[in-house]
């Protein structure tokens, strides 16, 4: 059942049962009978044996997890320790393309940034060239900051998407890419250039888009302008940001509901942080203003130093799944591919973080 790997059911039984077997095989029912058990409300072969592959995967990971274990490995000889790492590095290979399965529209996958300002990123490279994209619907997003990271990223066919930080902030600006609003548009409007040349679309994530806690002026007309601006130059997919967790419902479905009636040529998304509280006040606005695009991050990790409060990250994903399932919204997701990706998240922030 769902969970056995937590010991849900008889799942500790089981697992440690089938441990002991020279071969498995899976029987799975495609007929209904009210004389056979069933913990579903319904017969969905589709989903028992997800749930039978899902399951043990997630046993087979917490097994070698443990035997790795610093207190554990003392114990095992060289060959078995060597031989544990090399086939815990191929079942995280596959946790990263399970993602790939998920279901997800676009995936960020890292950034051609400065190694030296952002060391976490600087394995990107070695990130997408580990990934098997072949049957896989969704795409990958990565993010850059200059005209370099444009030229590496325009190099690999793997990547759909090209994502650039934007601002109506000079301060914000500056903080990011090192450039003021001026200087950052020119090397914008050649960075769509190279983009556009290597077959990618370059989406721009416009911040401070739902106020600015630098004491700068803002208003509409101020977003206005530099939409105005970049639409004249032929930019039409525009992500309106919010990494300070300042959005309201109200002004969201305000700038949103403007925007994406003003320039209907553009795509808008949504890029929101919020504190843990206000999540769904914020995306039922989303989803009221008409906005079908929104960035999310598992567990809302991650954040922007700017903001007032340390609790407020990224949009979390599993609430937006969340919130889809509840609405009826249509998402394609795979809610067990993306439970595995979850745990295996999870686990990474537990250990690494």
């Amino acid at each position: 059942v769902k969970g056995a790997s937590k010991g849900e059911g008889l799942g500790n039984k089981f697992l440690s049962h089938i441990r002991e077997v020279d071969a498995i095989i899976h029987l799975i029912r495609c007929f209904d009978s009210d004389k056979i058990q069933n913990v579903n409300s319904n017969v969905d072969p589709i989903r028992d044996i997800e749930i039978i592959k899902t399951e043990m995967e997630l046993a087979d990971i917490e097994s070698i997890q443990k035997r790795l274990e610093k207190k554990n490995i003392k114990n095992l000889n060289e060959e078995d320790a060597s031989f544990l790492n090399t086939v815990m590095k191929r079942i995280n290979s596959g946790e990263k393309s399970e993602t790939l399965e998920v279901g997800f529209d676009t995936i960020d996958v890292g950034s051609f940034v400065s190694k030296k300002v952002i060391p976490q990123l600087s394995d990107t490279v070695e990130v997408i060239d580990s990934l098997d994209l072949v049957d896989k619907k969704s795409e990958l997003l990565v993010i850059i900051a200059n005209i370099k990271g444009a030229e590496i990223a325009s190099k690999y066919n793997k990547i759909s998407y090209v994502g650039f930080p934007f601002s109506i902030s000079e301060n914000f600006q500056m903080r990011n890419t090192n450039k003021t609003i001026n200087e950052s548009f020119i090397s914008l409007v050649e960075i769509n250039k190279l983009v556009s040349a290597s077959q990618k679309k370059l989406v721009v994530y416009l911040s401070m888009c739902f106020g600015n806690p630098y004491g700068e002026v803002w208003n509409l007309d101020m977003i206005d302008k530099s939409i105005s601006k970049l639409v004249d130059h032929g930019f039409n997919l525009i992500s309106l940001s919010d990494t300070i967790g300042s959005a309201t419902p109200s002004i969201i479905e305000d700038v949103y509901q403007y925007f994406s009636q003003k320039y209907p040529q553009v795509e808008f998304g949504l890029h929101l942080h919020t504190h843990p509280k206000f999540w769904r006040d914020k995306i039922d606005a989303s989803f009221d203003s008409g906005c079908n695009r929104i960035d999310g991050a598992i567990q809302g990790f991650g954040g922007c130093p700017m903001a007032s409060d340390n609790l407020i990250g990224n949009m979390p994903t599993e609430k937006i799944i969340s919130f889809c399932q509840e609405k009826g919204v249509e998402s394609n997701i795979n809610p067990l591919k993306f439970e595995a990706a979850y745990n295996y998240a999870s686990d990474i922030f537990l250990n690494y973080h």
